[in-house]
């Protein structure tokens, strides 16, 4: 596993340019599989199910904080189409949301050898 964290989704609306918090709690996970292609997960932390499962090519996406937001936004930008994912961080601690930012784009881009001793994903982390 490249990182993990506590995270929420956020949903956009089209009309009104707005994005609204799911208020379920969540994980995203960065992780390469087997074939060492990079994976974006995001995971309901309640239920365990990988709603979102994402294979990243290098160079493809790039995760970053909404600056226009009030709140700790990111998006997750798609450079070859025009999708867009939305999150909200759901970490009590804003220390450590600077690096979890580069180690995700560090991990999209192919540039992050995963931690060997991370290598299993928790299954129900801590709410």
């Amino acid at each position: 596993m490249i990182v993990q964290f506590k995270a929420g989704v956020m949903h956009f609306n089209s009309d009104t340019k707005m994005v609204t918090p799911d208020s379920r709690k969540g994980t995203i996970i960065v992780k390469k599989d087997d074939e060492e292609l990079t994976h974006f997960i995001w995971r309901d932390r309640k239920t365990g199910q990988a709603e979102i499962d994402l294979t990243i090519f290098p160079e493809d996406a790039i995760f970053r904080k909404i600056e226009e937001s009030k709140g700790r936004v990111y998006l997750l930008e798609f450079k070859t189409t025009s999708e867009k994912r939305f999150f909200w961080m759901q970490e009590t601690e804003t220390e450590k949301d600077q690096e979890f930012l580069i180690k995700v784009n560090d991990g999209l881009n192919g540039t992050t050898t995963p931690s060997k001793s991370n290598e299993k994903i928790q299954e129900g982390m801590d709410e």
